[in-house]
């Protein structure tokens, strides 16, 4: 408590017991000035102690309660009662650390990422691709590297050049080379070979029809066989190589192995077998069919067995590529176009039709094929085995 007395002079009583006041007594009215003669009950000096104004000492109850403090650090922790804030400011670098940081829901990298434990992309999405380097045009490095030891084992260029450390370099504008290949089985056998081997399986399904603009190679029972554009199929064996062959341009007899260089560039096929027609419908032969080259000039020979009943017509002609013509007949006839065609009196024995003439092959590819009917229905035509015909590039 406080106690201020003021006021004129003349000694007065005040009277102060113990207990806590509730608030300040000033007493400031015309009373006598003079000495307090009693405090609390207590005369002469009187000091004044706790219990005379209610104040707490050491022995109270209260400053001596042993009992465990309450748990309660989860009511400061986030989402808590009592939670407590702390900003990224009041923690020394915490602001410039988590801008460092990825985040877990995507963005952008800055420089370079270096996994020492490994890096690896699991994508669970299967609409989006699990990788993938995207460099800015113009760009010269390579898009992908892959060491060992820090000698590059794999690696991809702007161009899609694929390199690998094994000796597989392909892509546009490189040489691929590798030092054996095998195609169509990882176990096609080398045969012992090695530094440039070319091991190909047996094919699963021969080609069914002509490729366009090229040539089918495989291998079919052990032998390699070529599938041309024009339709035939040459079959490469150890000791010849059947279906035409023709250059382009000229060929040198190097090794003077070739007796007359006059039969290069000749292109021939014959009939092994009988073939009969007994309409008057132009039947194509399946076995003279000859290749043609686009472009091409060629000239033509052919020794036709054919065979009719007395007094019935052997008639035969041509087909070609598309845009191809050609002049042609026998000794005693002159024909203008491919398709015309030329007819002989049948004996009823086979007899030697012979025929000649210039082909000129357009800018498409393809065969030339002869044809043949009876001149009379319900009469049949022979093409005997042992015709053929022969073709000389000459431009």
């Amino acid at each position: 408590m406080r106690l201020r007395v003021t006021g004129a002079t003349g000694p007065e009583t005040i009277s102060v017991t113990g207990g806590q006041p509730s608030k300040v007594i000033e007493v400031s009215t015309a009373i006598a000035t003079g000495a307090v003669s009693s405090v609390n009950g207590e005369t002469g000096a009187v000091v004044l102690d706790a219990t005379d104004i209610g104040a707490v000492t050491d022995a109270d109850p209260r400053l001596s309660d042993a009992r465990t403090p309450t748990v309660h650090a989860a009511s400061h922790g986030s989402g808590g009662t009592d939670a407590v804030t702390v900003a990224q400011s009041q923690v020394t670098g915490l602001a410039a650390a988590l801008a460092g940081l990825y985040p877990s829901t995507g963005g952008t990298v800055n420089g370079a990422i270096t996994a020492t434990g490994g890096l690896k992309v699991n994508s669970t999405d299967v609409n989006v691709n699990g990788l993938v380097t995207d460099a800015p045009a113009g760009v010269t490095a390579r898009l992908a590297v892959m060491r060992v030891g820090g000698s590059d084992k794999f690696s991809l260029d702007v161009n899609g050049a694929l390199t690998l450390a094994a000796g597989l370099n392909a892509g546009a504008g490189s040489t691929s080379f590798t030092p054996n290949l095998r195609l169509g089985s990882s176990t096609a056998g080398l045969g012992g070979a090695s530094g440039g081997a070319l091991a190909i399986a047996n094919i699963t399904t021969a080609p069914t029809s002509s490729p366009s603009g090229g040539a089918v190679l495989y291998i079919e029972g052990g032998v390699l066989k070529v599938r041309e554009s024009g339709g035939s199929t040459a079959v490469v064996s150890a000791a010849s190589i059947s279906g035409a062959l023709q250059a382009t341009s000229n060929l040198s007899d190097v090794s003077n192995r070739v007796t007359s260089l006059g039969n290069l560039g000749v292109l021939g096929k014959s009939c092994t077998v009988n073939e009969t027609n007994s309409t008057t419908s132009q039947q194509a032969s399946t076995q003279l069919v000859v290749p043609v080259a686009a472009n091409a000039v060629y000239a033509m020979a052919g020794k036709l067995a054919v065979q009719t009943p007395s007094g019935i017509n052997f008639v035969h002609s041509f087909t070609g590529p598309s845009g191809a013509t050609m002049i042609w007949g026998d000794s005693s006839s002159f024909l203008s176009t491919i398709g015309a065609t030329d007819s002989w009196s049948g004996t009823g024995a086979t007899k030697w039709a012979n025929i000649f003439g210039t082909l000129t092959v357009g800018s498409t590819a393809g065969n030339l094929t002869v044809t043949f009917a009876s001149g009379t229905a319900a009469n049949t035509a022979t093409l005997a085995a042992g015709s053929h015909i022969t073709l000389q590039r000459i431009a």
